[in-house]
């Protein structure tokens, strides 16, 4: 819960994956039944419903990849955004060495102009560091 409003919901998805040679693919569904922590505009329950693709090609015998993503949401709740329907993608590279990963990735939505500034959906640049150990 965050102030007056119930931000916790519950949504299950499946994931599936499958490599080729350098390149592999993960297909993913998640879904959301009507719960009190999706509302529409008029105070009832919503549902959400969200697919999303991730092709990874990584490029043979050097330590980078390219990355990409898509995916498409469906809600009369904010998952949907203003319309009901958001895409959202990115597409950037990645690069390992030893234990560390470094990302960059240039992210994005199809949320109109008007609505961007409001709902925090300007395309931006994201770079990541992550290690594994």
């Amino acid at each position: 819960k965050h102030g007056d409003y119930n931000t916790a919901f519950f949504e299950p998805y499946v994931n599936l994956t499958g490599t080729v040679g350098p390149a592999s693919i993960k297909l993913g569904v998640n879904y959301a039944w009507k719960q009190s922590a999706l509302l529409d505009g008029n105070g009832e329950k919503a549902s959400s419903f969200y697919a999303h693709v991730e092709p990874t090609i990584g490029i043979p015998n050097t330590p980078f990849s390219l990355v990409g993503h898509a995916g498409f949401a469906k809600s009369d709740a904010f998952p949907g955004g203003p319309d009901g329907d958001v895409f959202d993608y990115s597409i950037g590279g990645s690069a390992s060495y030893k234990m560390l990963s470094f990302g960059i990735s240039y992210v994005n939505t199809d949320v109109g102009n008007g609505m961007k500034e409001s709902l925090g959906a300007d395309g931006a640049v994201v770079f990541s560091l992550t290690a594994a150990f």
